[in-house]
């Protein structure tokens, strides 16, 4: 009897402990998910823009981040990179390691903490300095690709990339003036007053994050009532 007993101690003890390791492997697993679902990079510039603007590259909740990098790029008859600065996650700069044009309308951007130090939180991987280059009513694009983002341990950090649009802004030149008529004669043709575009600023529709991780903690808790079960027919 005694025996039986140690048995079943000895069999209830290794079911407690397989079922601490499931979850532990669960809980990481639910934490890579959040990481992947919560992460986001997005260009954040004036949607009507004149003369020079800055956009940033803003990032929302990067956790243990030391590198990354990403392409940038727009129609050059619209705007022009002039500059490339450093960003700020969390009160901390994130230096800029180096950016270059690829082609006429694409810059990469390295950025990159010391060796050895990450920075967690939001905030802005670069500031990027533009200059205005076409008219009033010309649009760009500013589309972000390429983009990389590795944590401490070198690892990659799972993140979804949004561009933005910019429109030139401003008045218009002024119509040539229309000449005068002498009362005597018959105008052809009555002059039609210019109408001045509005600039309709753009919206980035951005997906809303959905809670993560809901399936994980469930199955962490039907696993206890199950093992629960099996320890007491035992």
């Amino acid at each position: 009897m005694k025996r039986r007993k140690k048995e079943k101690t000895k069999t209830k003890k290794r079911s407690l402990v397989e079922i601490a390791i499931v979850c532990s492997m669960l809980l990481v697993a639910l934490q890579g998910i959040a990481a992947e679902q919560n992460v986001q990079v997005a260009v954040n510039a004036p949607a009507q823009v004149e003369g020079t603007f800055d956009a940033t590259i803003d990032v929302d909740s990067i956790r243990n981040f030391n590198s990354g990098q990403f392409d940038l790029s727009f129609d050059s008859s619209v705007v022009n990179v002039t500059d490339v600065k450093d960003g700020e996650i969390n009160g901390e700069a994130v230096p800029i390691f180096m950016w270059s044009f690829m082609d006429a309308e694409t810059v990469r951007v390295l950025v990159g903490m010391p060796m050895g130090v990450d920075v967690s939180g939001s905030g802005c991987l670069a500031e990027v300095e533009f200059e205005v280059k076409g008219r009033s009513g010309d649009k760009s694009n500013l589309n972000i690709s390429s983009g990389l983002l590795v944590d401490i341990e070198a690892n990659e950090i799972e993140a979804v990339w949004y561009g933005a649009e910019v429109r030139i802004g401003g008045e218009e030149e002024e119509p040539a003036p229309t000449p005068t008529i002498a009362p005597e004669e018959t105008p052809l043709e009555e002059a039609t007053p210019a109408v001045k575009p509005t600039a309709t600023p753009t919206t980035d529709g951005k997906p809303t994050p959905k809670p993560s991780g809901f399936e994980a903690i469930l199955a962490i808790a039907v696993m206890f009532g199950i093992a629960y079960t099996l320890l007491r027919k035992r």
